[in-house]
């Protein structure tokens, strides 16, 4: 028995909502139902071409959906996420899950209470370095990542911490499998209203240790992430979607038991080797990838590969760093 599609709509069709419009479109088990914006005309036109159209109302667009993807503004994820799981309709929410991590947790609670899946937007979960690296995982000792990009108004709603180090919190959070127990954070306001750079160092429990750096005023973009472990550094370019990984082994032989066919170098005096795997990016399109696996999940019965648990653990942490920024900069403009 052929299965039904599932009936999809996207909230908010700005750059990133039409592009979640297209992919749903496109998926073989996902019938797209519609959209809806608070602009009309731009729903319409983002919608009418992929043979759907702007419901009337968030409420109607949720009454024509089995799921509802939300890319609207950070500021109203909480509303519109709660009135479609309060609807019983499942939900996929763009990072960051709420403004507010109390908000993050009663998304996540009604959830539960309906029994429905809650999906979160960590697209970088999907690059293709990232997956690669979690092919052969590591246990992270040192953590540095590079996040930084020119200034653009998109965003601008929120911190950069919750615009662009939050992909990073995540992905840290995801390899260290811990909460931080010590987070210390700096940063300033050029541009916005609000932190346009910030620096974090987090401390965890068993010792790890990740340092990120985000910023939205750079002149150039970077987004580079570093991990430093025992015998082994991995050098990840996101923006490239490449991967560099290098490991210690202490002959030749222990590099070929190892299973490792990329290049060996000797290193030292001792007869080590210095073994190194390029992995170079592929072209499957990262958002595909993350709604194709949310789709899947929902139609299996399964969780998320982020749910809204990840979701609320990067915006708790998220929220830290932000608060301890700022109150900073607070600080400094009162000397």
């Amino acid at each position: 028995m052929k299965r039904a599609k599932l009936r999809a709509g996207t909230v908010g069709v700005g750059r990133l909502g039409r592009e979640h419009a297209r992919v749903l479109a496109g998926l073989p088990d996902v019938q797209l139902a519609g959209v809806y914006d608070i602009q009309p005309d731009r729903g319409k036109a983002v919608a009418l071409p992929l043979g759907a159209g702007q419901a009337e109302s968030l409420e109607a667009l949720i009454a024509a959906c089995d799921l509802v993807t939300v890319a609207s503004p950070t500021s109203t994820h909480y509303e519109i996420a709660s009135r479609v799981l309060s609807a019983g309709k499942v939900c996929f929410v763009e990072k960051p899950i709420c403004v507010q991590p109390a908000d993050a947790a009663r998304l996540v609670r009604l959830a539960a209470e309906k029994n429905l899946p809650l999906g979160v937007g960590q697209i970088e979960r999907y690059n293709p370095a990232v997956r690669a690296l979690m092919e052969q995982p590591v246990k992270p000792r040192f953590i540095e990542a590079h996040r930084l990009a020119g200034f653009t108004p998109r965003g601008t709603d929120v911190a950069v911490v919750y615009d662009l180090m939050i992909h990073d919190i995540d992905l840290v959070l995801y390899l260290v499998g811990q909460e931080p127990s010590h987070i210390h954070a700096a940063g300033a306001s050029v541009i916005s209203a609000d932190l346009d750079i910030c620096n974090a160092r987090m401390e965890f429990p068993q010792g790890a240790v990740a340092n990120l750096t985000a910023s939205r005023i750079s002149t150039f973009s970077m987004r580079k992430f570093r991990i430093f472990a025992e015998r082994a550094y991995i050098a990840l370019d996101l923006k490239e979607k490449s991967l560099e990984h290098y490991r210690l082994f202490d002959s030749a032989q222990q590099m070929t038991e190892a299973g490792v066919h990329g290049l060996g170098m000797p290193f030292g005096d001792r007869g080590q080797v210095l073994s190194l795997e390029r992995r170079e990016g592929d072209s499957e399109e990262m958002l595909k990838l993350e709604l194709h696996d949310f789709v899947r999940a929902v139609q299996r019965g399964l969780e998320p590969p982020v749910d809204g648990r990840a979701g609320a653990r990067a915006l708790a942490v998220a929220e830290q760093v932000h608060r301890q920024a700022h109150d900073l900069l607070q600080r400094a403009h009162l000397a």
